[in-house]
């Protein structure tokens, strides 16, 4: 910045990220006060975002987050970066990105975002090249904000904002998400699977690739959910239930889901066989009733939560037995594992007569394979699209 042209604020501003050159490092215990004072600067109005951004703010904070620079990394084993995600998220919301955006329509122009920052009508200015390099052109903070703050709100208006009419950025979203949820700790899923659930409910001209490739999976890099469920559902069990619960609220909630459903012959079989399998797991007792001759009780405690829990196996929730419910509504009429005549409730459980569609596999060899489509990853349209657990107890 020219010397002529430089405020006070400016200055004042040049003095604090001075900092981040030897003195943040040291002190991590203060890094949320550091960062704090940028979020706040920047939330007073679209002059001041601008303003930092033609400090370089952005490209400086995505290094700090990196370990990258412009100083040492961060010495505090627990660095808290919440604070400098969220300035990294107004920012860069509140810049043009149309130049990373195309249709997947040839010869149409890529419907216009609706997620920047709304305190800007207009985009401040272009998005700068060198935060271009680091966004789109590597994976590195992607994967950094997906495991560090996704459960942030900024986070998952990054994502959308990123994601939107973006084939190539939304595979590396959906990649990353796919990852998560195929290996985190059980108990750790629901905010990945809330994230999967924004990024395929954005309606844009990708959502369609994006929803086949989550179910069915990326060609050559990922497994989709129902891989992710085929190779759980022996001994990771919740994996397997809180990726239907997922599927049960996409199909809810999308009506293009929804379509894919009922048109996709692959889709169908590999869906029922999934109820099936979850029916199955809630209708099998867990432990034998070898006691009723001696007049025990057979009382056991509520069944624990099959998200927040430890182990693997699936507990007998009432809300695992709810999403059983919804999962049937949505089977394809000619393909659900069982017809409404066949459902019979006693004692909670619901009993189905399945034949032996038990012993098939959801990644049976017989499936055709997936194409080669352009993957995508994105988001939610409006602020309050449902989530994988609104309105509903978590188990």
């Amino acid at each position: 910045m020219a010397s002529g042209s430089c405020t006070l604020s400016d200055q004042l501003l040049v003095a604090v990220l001075q900092l981040l050159n030897k003195d943040v490092s040291e002190h991590g215990r203060h890094l949320t006060q550091y960062f704090h004072l940028f979020n706040l600067y920047a939330s007073l109005g679209p002059p001041e975002k601008l303003q930092l951004l033609k400090l370089n703010v952005v490209e400086m904070f995505m290094l700090v987050a990196l370990d990258e620079g412009p100083g040492p990394a961060i010495k505090y084993q627990y660095a808290e970066l919440g604070r400098l995600y969220q300035v990294v998220s107004q920012l860069i919301r509140s810049c043009d990105v149309s130049q990373k955006q195309q249709s997947s329509q040839p010869n149409t122009a890529p419907l216009p975002n609706p997620h920047g920052d709304p305190a800007c009508a207009e985009p401040l200015m272009p998005i700068q090249p060198k935060v271009v390099e680091i966004l789109y052109g590597r994976a590195t903070y992607v994967k950094k904000i997906i495991e560090d703050a996704n459960s942030s709100e900024d986070t998952v208006k990054l994502l959308k904002f990123c994601c939107w009419e973006n084939p190539l950025f939304s595979s590396t979203v959906l990649s990353e998400l796919l990852w998560q949820i195929a290996y985190s700790y059980t108990y750790e899923l629901r905010p990945y699977l809330d994230l999967l659930l924004h990024m395929l409910l954005l309606d844009d001209s990708w959502q369609n690739h994006r929803i086949h490739n989550a179910l069915k999976g990326i060609p050559d890099d990922r497994e989709g959910l129902f891989d992710t469920i085929q190779r759980s559902k022996n001994h990771y069990q919740k994996r397997a239930y809180q990726c239907i619960k997922c599927m049960v609220a996409l199909f809810s909630s999308c009506p293009a889901a929804q379509q894919m459903l009922h048109s996709n012959g692959d889709l169908k079989r590999k869906w029922t066989w999934a109820v099936d399998w979850l029916n199955d797991e809630l209708d099998r007792r867990p432990y034998a009733a070898a006691n009723q001759q001696y007049g025990f009780s057979n009382w056991s405690p509520p069944a624990q939560s099959n998200e927040t829990s430890n182990g693997y196996f699936l507990e007998r929730s009432p809300s695992a037995r709810s999403t059983l419910e919804k999962a049937y509504e949505l089977c394809p009429e000619d393909d659900s594992p069982v017809s409404t005549q066949n459902r019979s409730h006693s004692g909670g459980s619901l009993t189905v007569n399945s034949g032996n569609s038990s012993n098939t596999s959801i990644g049976d060899s017989s499936a055709p394979n997936n194409p080669s489509t352009t993957a995508a990853a994105t988001t939610i349209v409006h602020s309050k699209s449902p989530t994988l657990h609104a309105g509903e107890p978590t188990g």
